[in-house]
């Protein structure tokens, strides 16, 4: 999928919502003065702050949260794997599914995986190289609580990946 493709199938999909929830003003607001403008002029590397935009707006609006794209299509959509915010969008859309997870898994601790997603979405989207051990230190914390977080520590292949390609963010 190209990411031409995927700006006119995000749209399509927001027009849909926009029509389904015709009498909320909110959600009107939401994808007017926020999706889209970042959907017109979306590249590949702005990526991660959509998805994050998406995010927040799934906070308030669950149907929103339908949007992000799932790790396969992240890896239909950027083809260097090697660029910083292929990372970045990769391990943001595998928290988004965690936080789907384990909003199911523990409808009681809803609030906590929400605040621990909240905690580790913004780091992820702002993430620099120098910030990595920030990060990572955020995730082991969240591990002591919910061991499905586990899987947003990446292996020491891709950290060493990270070094290597030409510094870029």
């Amino acid at each position: 999928m190209s990411i031409q493709q995927f700006k006119a199938e995000q749209i399509s999909k927001l027009i849909a919502i926009k029509q389904r929830f015709r009498n909320n003003e909110r959600v009107a607001e939401i994808i007017d003065n926020h999706l889209i403008p970042k959907l017109q002029s979306l590249k590949t590397h702005g990526l991660p702050d959509y998805v994050f935009t998406l995010y927040l707006a799934s906070r308030e609006f669950n149907v929103f949260e339908d949007l992000i794209p799932s790790e396969q299509e992240v890896e239909q959509l950027i083809k260097e794997k090697g660029k910083f915010y292929y990372f970045k969008v990769k391990y943001l859309s595998r928290l988004m599914r965690l936080r789907k997870e384990l909003k199911q898994k523990y409808p009681d601790k809803i609030d906590r995986v929400e605040n621990i997603v909240f905690e580790l979405a913004p780091k992820l989207v702002n993430l620099r190289r120098h910030m990595l051990t920030d990060y990572l230190f955020t995730v082991t914390l969240a591990c002591r609580e919910f061991a499905e977080f586990c899987n947003l520590v990446p292996s020491e292949q891709e950290i060493k990946q990270l070094f290597v390609v030409p510094y870029e963010e």
